[in-house]
């Protein structure tokens, strides 16, 4: 049950971080290094906090 969840959370994840990573990569370079392994968790999350630092 825990593998399969996190087995979803991975190709959710997967999914969602390709088809922002062109978009978002230049503005959050720096961010989305130190913030990817939370983004992995809680991409949404990583989002709205790379935009909080870099505003």
């Amino acid at each position: 049950m825990e593998q399969e969840i996190l087995k979803e959370i991975k190709e959710q994840s997967d999914s969602h971080i390709s088809s922002i990573s062109n978009f978002l990569l230049a503005k959050l370079a720096k961010v989305w290094r130190s913030c990817s392994c939370r983004c992995v968790v809680a991409s949404h999350t990583c989002e709205t906090t790379g935009r909080k630092k870099l505003l």
